[in-house]
């Protein structure tokens, strides 16, 4: 039986921050490890990083959130 992470985020890549950056940590982490990942982000972003496969889903914006 083979480990299996899904990841769900509200930013991903183009975006560049905290959040971002450490997603790529884990993944890469993941991938060494032999773990079998995938990520649920907002459309619009990169479609794979490393070997995890990125998902984009429908994002709305809210108005009163910068």
């Amino acid at each position: 039986m083979s480990l299996r992470v899904a990841l769900i985020t509200e930013t991903f890549l183009p975006t560049v921050n905290g959040i971002v950056k450490t997603l790529c940590i884990l993944m890469d982490y993941l991938e060494s490890a032999g773990i079998e990942s995938i990520l649920f982000a907002p459309e619009g972003g990169s479609h794979d990083n490393a070997a995890t496969k990125v998902v984009g889903l429908l994002a709305t914006l809210l108005p009163f959130y910068p």
